[in-house]
């Protein structure tokens, strides 16, 4: 994953709305809630997802997703990697949901054609 990827996932993470497809610098706000008095009303944390970086004016975050995730949820950097790890699986068991479901439908069509007088 690369940085751009992974601070997208942060932002994600965190529930934080940001442009995708802006390059440069963007204003959104902070993940890290706590470092501000009133949870961040005006948009104090600056991103580029071109570059894969952050930086808040207003509690002094900055770095890639790992340093976000490290900061605001006060973990070291495995468990930061773990923990994104998590996003990922979760991912992946959506995925894995998503294709049983759809053979699960084929399966019924499947049995309900072959018990029709037509199979």
């Amino acid at each position: 994953m690369d940085r751009p990827e992974l601070l997208e996932k942060v932002l994600d993470r965190y529930g934080v709305d940001f442009i995708a497809t802006r390059s440069g610098w963007q204003s959104v706000r902070c993940p890290n809630e706590l470092g501000h008095a009133r949870g961040d009303e005006n948009p104090s944390c600056r991103v580029n997802l071109t570059f894969g970086a952050a930086k808040c004016m207003g509690c002094g975050l900055s770095g890639s997703g790992y340093d976000v995730i490290m900061a605001v949820e006060g973990l070291d950097f495995k468990a930061a990697v773990e923990a994104l790890g998590s996003v990922r699986k979760r991912e992946e068991s959506m995925w894995l949901f998503q294709i049983g479901w759809i053979c699960g439908i084929l399966l019924s069509l499947d049995l309900m054609v072959a018990g029709s007088p037509l199979g």
